[in-house]
C-alpha cells in the first residue's frame, strides 16, 4: 500500500486525505492498534510533523496435515442427469 500524494511530505496536509488513508489500512487486518499523533513542527513554522505508529498483530501459526490416497484402475463414472 502506498502513501497518497496529499500525505507525502512538503505537500500540505489534508485531513481528509489521513483519514481515507486511515479507512485504507484497517481492512487489511495487519495492525492491532494504530496511533496518530500530529504535532508541531519545531524547524519549520506553521507546519506539523504526523507520527503514525503501527502495532501489529501478534504473529501465529496453523499447522496442517493431510493424506492423500491414490487408487490406481478406480474409475467412477458421474450420470448426466441433464442431458436426458
Amino acid at each position: 500500500m502506498e502513501l497518497p500524494k496529499r500525505l507525502r511530505q512538503g505537500y500540505v496536509f489534508n485531513i481528509e486525505a489521513g483519514k481515507q488513508a486511515l479507512t485504507n489500512i484497517k481492512p487489511l487486518r495487519l495492525f492491532s492498534n494504530i496511533e496518530v499523533n500530529p504535532r508541531p513542527d519545531e524547524k519549520n513554522e506553521g507546519a506539523i510533523v504526523v507520527e503514525i505508529i503501527l502495532k501489529e498483530f501478534e504473529h501465529k501459526s496453523v499447522d496442517v496435515s493431510t493424506v492423500w490416497n491414490i487408487v490406481h484402475g478406480l474409475v467412477e463414472e458421474l450420470p448426466h442427469w441433464y442431458l436426458v
